[in-house]
Formats: C-alpha cells, sequence, structure tokens
C-alpha cells in the first residue's frame, strides 16, 4: 500500500539520516570522494570493467599482504 512517491520519500529521508550520522560520527563528510578508500565512476567502464577492475584490486590487496 506504498505508493512510489512516498517510498521516495521514505528513501530520501533515511539518506538524509545517514548523512547526517556519518558526518556527526566520522568527522568526514557524506558523499566525498576523498571520504572513500576506493572510489570508482562505474558508467566509465560498464558493470563488467568494472567487476574486472575490483576484482583486480582485492587480489592486488591480498597478494601485498602475502
Amino acid at each position: 500500500s506504498l505508493t512510489e512517491e512516498k517510498a521516495r520519500d521514505m528513501i530520501v529521508k533515511k539518506d538524509k539520516q545517514r548523512q547526517s550520522y556519518y558526518n556527526y560520527y566520522s568527522s568526514k563528510k557524506w558523499g566525498r570522494a576523498d571520504s572513500y578508500d576506493f572510489c570508482l565512476n562505474s558508467s566509465v567502464l560498464g558493470v563488467d570493467g568494472t567487476v574486472k577492475l575490483i576484482v583486480q584490486i582485492v587480489e592486488d590487496f591480498e597478494n601485498r599482504n602475502k
């Protein structure tokens, strides 16, 4: 019985709550690329290319720590 508009409003409200919580407790800014260890624009590589890149990064990281 939830309309699309009400669902969207709930999502926006929850995202604002998450943003506020994150900004307060992390001393960083929600959504800024420098707040993340890894940031990737998947529209450049597409889904398959993005998956391949992430897998390669994880494998390189795991091999580095052996």
